[in-house]
């Protein structure tokens, strides 16, 4: 069962919250050590970067981040604010999928959807729960809509030859991220966008969060040192490394071996 099924079979048994949360820098880094329910995350202003295990993902103004029940990951703020509104809820499914953001375009009725959840759950009248749920619905058939969480095959096939490059050749020396739409045959402006359909991100990213995956496991590491777990990556400056590692993921390198490594 892909994503898109998942979403049009979802039989939610109980909405368990909706809340806004307005959140200062000085609340960040946060780590969820894992949620009690799955959440809708919608940002209605601020940037904020949630890391999971295997990666990252960055929320910005009009998107849903859908999160599973019982994830850990941790938030950081790319800024000096963020106004979130989370909706808990549980579902009678045993689908399991990975976190997913849904990018929406600006003054989209799924704004306006999240406002009148709030007020509905809020009133604690009879009936809340049931009346929550099908405002919820049409927050679930507004995500099915959007373009960027489907892609037919036809089009992931003029990119799948760059993303299965990318795994063995994103460290090499004369790596470019040009060098992906060059592989597919197309304008790179296009080659980003069938990417972004696809996994949500930039291929510069996608290719950065690919680098701090590789630089958290050479941290494991004593033998490794800052510098040169750096210019493996592809980093001429220690610097710069130090300040993408922190945005990524709330820590220096030095902070995230500490709190990391096991000595045997």
């Amino acid at each position: 069962m892909d994503i898109i099924e998942w979403l049009d079979n979802l039989l939610v048994s109980e909405i368990n919250l909706v809340n806004l949360y307005d959140m200062g820098a000085d609340s960040y880094p946060m780590r969820n050590r894992g949620r009690y329910h799955h959440g809708f995350l919608y940002t209605f202003g601020g940037e904020e970067t949630y890391h999971f295990k295997n990666k990252s993902i960055t929320a910005v103004p009009d998107s849903i981040i859908y999160i599973p029940r019982g994830y850990e990951y941790g938030i950081t703020l790319n800024g000096k604010r963020s106004l979130v509104m989370t909706i808990d809820f549980e579902f009678d499914s045993d689908f399991q999928t990975e976190p997913f953001i849904v990018k929406f375009e600006k003054n989209n009725t799924v704004r306006s959807l999240f406002t009148d959840i709030e007020k509905t759950w809020n009133r604690k009248k009879a009936g809340t729960n049931s009346a929550c749920k099908s405002v919820f619905y049409k927050i679930v058939y507004s995500i099915i809509k959007q373009k960027n969480l489907y892609m037919t095959s036809d089009k992931y096939s003029k990119i799948s030859e760059a993303v299965n490059f990318l795994p063995t050749n994103y460290l090499d020396s004369d790596f470019r991220i040009e060098y992906l739409s060059e592989i597919s045959g197309i304008s790179s402006r296009y080659f980003e966008k069938l990417f972004q359909q696809k996994f949500g991100t930039t291929p510069k990213e996608y290719v950065t969060n690919m680098r701090i995956e590789r630089a958290k496991e050479l941290l494991m590491s004593e033998k490794n040192l800052v510098g040169d777990i750096a210019l493996s990556l592809g980093y001429n400056s220690v610097y710069h490394f130090g300040k993408i590692f922190k945005l990524k993921t709330g820590q220096t390198p030095s902070e995230y071996r500490r709190e990391h490594f096991k000595r045997d």
